[in-house]
């Protein structure tokens, strides 16, 4: 998953506030791809304590197994389960979507929408209304988060203005990282307004990371109104910014 791949870091801030350290590379170093803003999200998400996966190895799993852990009233055994659910085939994607919906344990619910990426792209109409509705009303922050990340993960512009309205009607920072981040992989074009606006407001995160992943996200977007923009950010006085600036301007301009 790709939560679990990219190469962020989490430092401690101010105050033990979470703090992003390495997610893209510094100009200087070895030349390397950067992450995707919203891979780089989610893996801020998780570092900074969103529900672990739990234990289990897939390679040993038989489906009567899986589903006898799935029934358990121990959340650790659910949990256990979905990362053995590749052992069920054609039968994992409605089983992860119930999961979703009806699990009284957010780790669960965590953990059955992340893995909606991988999953969800053989029937996307299935996956579009559930997690349409966890933005909308789940209790949990990583698990409206988690649903913003498979919107923008599996392309579906559907839920464009259901992101918007997720970030509005959020405070918390994260569920907002998650939507900026995840723009510019959605590819809707109607996200460049959006994203400027972002950019012109207080960053909610207080640590500019929210104010970086809009840069990012206005180059995967392609836009190239966004030129300007981007431009403009390649001066700040933070280094992670002026590298994400100077990567999405080289996105958009095909220039170093």
């Amino acid at each position: 998953m790709a939560f679990l791949t990219a190469p962020a870091v989490l430092g401690t801030g101010a105050g033990g506030a979470p703090r992003l350290t390495s997610a893209f590379p510094r100009r200087g170093g070895p030349v390397a791809t950067p992450p995707s803003p919203r891979r780089a999200a989610a893996t801020l998400r998780a570092s900074a304590g969103a529900p672990g996966q739990g234990s289990g190895s897939v390679s040993d799993s038989s489906p009567d197994e899986v589903r006898a852990l799935l029934t358990s009233s121990d959340y650790v055994d659910r949990i256990s389960a979905l990362n053995r659910s590749r052992a069920l085939g054609d039968e994992r994607l409605a089983i992860l979507l119930d999961l979703v919906q009806a699990d009284p344990n957010a780790q669960v619910r965590y953990l059955a929408v992340a893995q909606l990426i991988d999953a969800g792209g053989a029937d996307k109409a299935a996956v579009l209304p559930v997690v349409r509705a966890v933005m909308a009303n789940d209790a949990e922050t990583s698990v409206r988060a988690g649903a913003a990340d498979v919107v923008c993960g599996l392309g579906l512009t559907e839920a464009y203005e259901d992101l918007v309205a997720c970030y509005e009607a959020n405070s918390d920072w994260m569920v907002k990282m998650s939507v900026v981040a995840g723009l510019g992989e959605l590819g809707d074009g109607r996200a460049y307004e959006f994203l400027v606006d972002v950019l012109g407001a207080e960053d909610a995160s207080g640590m500019g990371m929210l104010h970086t992943a809009a840069v990012g996200a206005l180059g995967e977007l392609g836009d190239k109104r966004g030129v300007d923009v981007v431009k403009g950010w390649m001066d700040s006085e933070d280094g992670m910014m002026r590298d994400r600036a100077a990567d999405a301007y080289k996105q958009l301009t095909g220039e170093a």
